[in-house]
């Protein structure tokens, strides 16, 4: 977990209108939350004029004795090239800053870049860090549930729950190889998760930690524009409310965090306790559509902000 939040920032920055605001928002927002980030510890506040090696080099002795005595648990914010190509190979979490397009080339290969400051908050830096060190995020809890990312230790519980013929009657099934399995869901977490901050989700049992219920989450299918959203629940877990719970959440999470205007869920036919789930949910039927050479009947519901947002 995050636990120190290490400003290295040129007077360019802090001269920027929202630099100064941005930097003591993130602080009082830290001394809010001490659970997610102790208080900023440090400010390194660099002058145009002394971006020079000798004062990196100072700079890298303490980054190199923070990894050592924080066990790596830093975010670095910088809008200085230099210290961000400096810091990078360290393997600590580097979040770099750039206001205007001219310093937009100078991060070619950053996985995040803040090219604004308004809607930046702790919890976004804290989900950059976890994205540096590959820990899932966790996206939200219910009053039974914690859903989260997948990672590869999942697999045996998910080969588990498609183990069960009538939980894969209307879905793919996994691969029957489970090293290919884990290998899809590298590159599941490296592009999906990474590319759209969505995806399939774990749902945890909260009173059993470690308990896999099922796995519930939103994805884009090739040639839809909305997110699709998916569900199957381990069969002693079905009939006790647990897919309307997290589903519930799922979409009221998607009116938040997204701009999509609509959920599907895409169903056969014959699929009644999909029927039963839509409708409970407040989908509405749509049309017939074409997937892989089947059709399928859609189910749509319209996505509202929420209020106060």
């Amino acid at each position: 977990m995050l636990k120190t939040i290490i400003f290295c920032l040129s007077d360019v920055l802090y001269d920027h209108n929202g630099g100064m605001e941005f930097y003591r928002r993130i602080c009082a927002e830290s001394e809010r939350m001490r659970e997610i980030c102790r208080p900023i510890v440090k400010q390194l506040r660099i002058s145009k004029e002394t971006w020079n090696r000798t004062v990196i080099e100072e700079i890298d002795k303490e980054t190199i004795r923070l990894a050592e005595t924080e066990k790596a648990q830093i975010l670095f914010l910088t809008d200085i090239p230099y210290f961000y190509h400096r810091v990078e190979p360290y393997h600590l979490a580097v979040l770099p800053i750039a206001l205007t397009y001219e310093h937009l080339d100078a991060f070619p290969n950053a996985r995040y870049l803040l090219a604004g400051l308004e809607d930046v908050d702790l919890s976004y830096l804290n989900h950059v860090y976890e994205r540096y060190h590959h820990i899932p995020w966790r996206i939200f809890e219910t009053e039974r549930t914690i859903v989260r990312e997948m990672t590869e230790e999942d697999v045996e519980a998910l080969y588990q729950i498609y183990a069960d013929p009538k939980n894969t009657r209307y879905i793919e099934p996994l691969f029957d190889d489970p090293e290919e399995e884990r290998a899809y869901i590298r590159q599941y977490i490296d592009s999906v998760y990474h590319l759209l901050e969505f995806g399939l989700w774990i749902v945890e049992d909260r009173e059993k930690a470690g308990t896999i219920i099922g796995r519930i989450g939103l994805s884009l299918r090739e040639g839809f524009d909305d997110p699709e959203l998916g569900y199957i629940v381990r069969t002693e877990f079905q009939k006790k409310g647990y897919a309307t719970e997290v589903c519930r959440k799922i979409i009221s999470y998607a009116q938040r965090e997204f701009s999509y205007k609509t959920l599907r869920i895409l169903m056969d036919k014959d699929n009644e306790a999909s029927h039963k789930l839509a409708a409970k949910l407040g989908f509405s039927y749509d049309k017939m559509v074409e997937v892989n050479q089947k059709q399928w009947q859609q189910y749509v519901l319209p996505l509202k902000k929420e209020d106060g947002e």
